[in-house]
């Protein structure tokens, strides 16, 4: 209850209140505080989610993208449209990804060209190397008063040459390079006409895949030289071919005296290293410019490999990827 006195009027006026009605338990003050704190952290967590997804997800575009161009995906490009310092970022990384673009490409093209260049040093090596050998072909016939087969041997050798060396191209089908081999060995059947003879089995569907010129040849000249010629009887050479997903494999086989195992350990670690040694001017040269030729133009996952048995024959492997002519 609650009174006051009004002296003008002479008057008290009383005021009374039921104070039930503002009795507060404890247990509603907790509710309430419970019930205003969950509500206010709601808010609280939902605001500070919506602001740091503002501020972040920027910056884990950010993150994902040069996490992509480190991956070497150089066509990824950054699309913030603001000019806060995200944006800005994002131009600077595109700028620097272009830049990256254009000199990656400029060095593949100049590694393109110095593997151009140096596919025709070597092939130019090539060359000579043969020619000497089929030179000493027609001295020995000439020495040995077979003038005939002498002449012939030169008529066969200028038609190698034409076939072999026209055009500048030194990238050919499989299918002429057959016919430069089977020039070849013509050639050579002329001085060793008792001692070997040859057979091709590569299918017609591989007449037109792409390979260095000159690669079958130094091949099947070593078989003559280091294989087939010391052997007492009869020889053959065989070059077959087929096609293992997009892989080509050609394989040039004799059935000669073989290779020992010091000298077959010593060509096979070269072949892996990639290496010409410095005596192969007159031993196996031909062999190792083949490989060294192949993982210059087609790359370091294709070349050459040798397998042999002593007494037995030697088998070189071709790989090279299914490039067709017209690519």
């Amino acid at each position: 209850m609650a009174k006051d006195t009004i002296d003008e009027f002479r008057w008290t006026v009383v005021g009374i209140t039921n104070l039930n009605k503002f009795n507060v338990t404890g247990k509603d003050l907790w509710f309430i505080l419970l019930t205003t704190g969950s509500i206010s952290a709601v808010l609280l967590l939902l605001s500070v989610v919506f602001s740091t997804n503002i501020i972040t997800r920027p910056l884990k575009i950010l993150h994902d993208g040069a996490q992509q161009i480190a991956e070497g995906d150089m066509s990824y490009r950054f699309r913030f449209k603001t000019r806060d310092e995200i944006g800005r970022l994002g131009r600077i990384f595109n700028y620097m990804t272009q830049r990256n673009l254009e000199l990656l490409n400029q060095v593949d093209e100049e590694a393109k060209k110095k593997r151009e260049y140096e596919l025709a040093l070597i092939q130019e090596q090539v060359k000579p190397h043969f020619l000497y050998n089929t030179l000493d072909i027609i001295i020995m016939l000439i020495e040995m008063n077979r003038s005939k087969e002498a002449a012939r041997v030169t008529q066969k050798l200028a038609n190698y040459y034409k076939n072999s060396l026209s055009g500048s191209e030194e990238i050919v089908s499989i299918e002429r390079e057959i016919q430069i081999t089977r020039d070849y060995l013509d050639l050579q059947t002329m001085r060793y006409g008792d001692k070997f003879k040859y057979d091709f089995d590569i299918p017609k569907e591989l007449f037109g895949i792409n390979i260095p010129k000159m690669t079958l040849q130094p091949l099947v000249e070593n078989a003559i030289y280091h294989g087939l010629k010391y052997k007492e009887d009869w020889g053959k050479i065989t070059i077959t071919g087929h096609k293992n997903k997009d892989t080509i494999k050609l394989y040039v086989t004799d059935d000669g005296v073989g290779i020992d195992a010091e000298k077959l350990l010593s060509m096979q670690e070269n072949l892996k290293k990639n290496e010409i040694p410095e005596d192969a001017d007159r031993k196996h040269f031909g062999v190792y410019s083949v490989d060294h030729r192949l993982r210059l133009y087609f790359g370091d996952e294709y070349g050459l490999s040798v397998d042999s048995k002593k007494d037995q024959g030697t088998t070189f492997t071709i790989r090279i990827p299914d490039v067709s002519e017209k690519r």
